[in-house]
């Protein structure tokens, strides 16, 4: 029997959620609805300025990780923070939730961990900032061991990839090794939106992937160096926010409608969570549509909340940088 169901590869985050006044948004030069990375002095100087925050744990695959772990899931992660009080946090966060953490997360050359500002304006626009920290620096030992670790899928987000490039041969083995064992690699295109300095590497990842996921955004700019579903068995899943989500594959297209939460708070890692639900369902032999079903449920939870994945909330009031 595999160790683990679900393995998964890539970032903690501290997401600090804010409401913000289109003044504060202009006086820091902020471009509504824009994701982007700036430096630490940025970050750190914005962060300061802001009068009401939250503080939760947060990132892509770890938010799915989190979620499959409260579904029932054995799961595992790889990740690296700082040796400061936000990785600490994020530490027993992930912890708590019972997500076993298979390498030493801490990286003491790393200053700060990463964590990402959620800045949300009166009308409903979100502009995030963020600053990723190298957070994902792993030794070749513990790349060795991501190969050699058991699972029935193993995950992997976009940002890893396109943050590390010259670790890719490495993990893009990771992927073909997993592959080779029997087990299923998932690929989250979250926060990919263009792919114009690594145009192979779609082609790469599309002949070893066996479930793809992301919105509608991030699946048109992959597509536009491949064509989905690239092999027989492959499975290419389109969020679409509030019109649903579909899957794509070579004799089968499904659609499901998206379920309507009874209190619409925010829509962060409702994608993140609809995987989650959509691989438990797999682990628990469900059909592809059941599974869909289970994601959809999975997503309009989260939605109800502030936060990306259920307990997430981080107390305190930390002090970052």
């Amino acid at each position: 029997m595999n160790n683990f169901h679900v393995v998964g590869i890539g970032g903690l985050y501290l997401d600090v959620v804010a409401p913000v006044s289109y003044d504060f948004i202009k006086r820091h030069g902020i471009a509504l609805n824009e994701e982007r990375e700036v430096s630490q002095d940025t970050l750190q100087n914005v962060f300061s300025s802001l009068k009401e925050k939250e503080l939760f744990a947060g990132g892509s695959a770890a938010n799915t990780i989190s979620g499959l772990a409260s579904l029932g899931a054995r799961t595992g992660f790889f990740t690296k923070v700082a040796d400061d009080p936000v990785g600490a946090a994020l530490i027993q966060n992930f912890k708590e939730a019972g997500v076993e953490l298979c390498c030493p997360p801490v990286d003491p050359k790393v200053s700060l961990s990463p964590f990402c500002l959620i800045l949300t304006t009166p009308m409903g626009e979100r502009s995030i900032l963020f600053h990723a920290g190298n957070p994902t620096r792993f030794s070749d030992k513990e790349l060795e061991a991501l190969v050699k670790t058991r699972c029935d899928y193993l995950l992997f987000e976009a940002a890893i990839l396109l943050e590390k490039e010259n670790r890719l041969p490495v993990l893009l083995d990771a992927m073909r090794e997993t592959r080779n064992r029997g087990a299923k690699t998932v690929f989250n295109l979250q926060g990919s939106h263009s792919w114009q300095r690594l145009s192979v590497l779609p082609r790469d990842l599309a002949s070893m992937s066996d479930i793809i996921i992301g919105n509608e955004t991030e699946v048109s700019a992959f597509e536009r160096h491949v064509a989905l579903p690239a092999f027989s068995q492959q499975i290419l899943i389109t969020t679409k926010g509030g019109k649903g989500a579909e899957i794509k594959a070579i004799n089968e297209n499904i659609h499901i409608n998206a379920l309507t939460p009874s209190r619409m708070v925010s829509s962060i890692g409702a994608g993140d969570q609809f995987l989650a639900g959509f691989l438990q369902g797999r682990i628990q032999g469900l059909s592809l549509t059941n599974s869909m079903e289970m994601g959809s449920d999975a997503a309009c939870c989260i939605l109800e909340t502030a936060a990306g994945r259920r307990n997430a909330v981080i107390r305190g009031n930390l002090i970052i940088g």
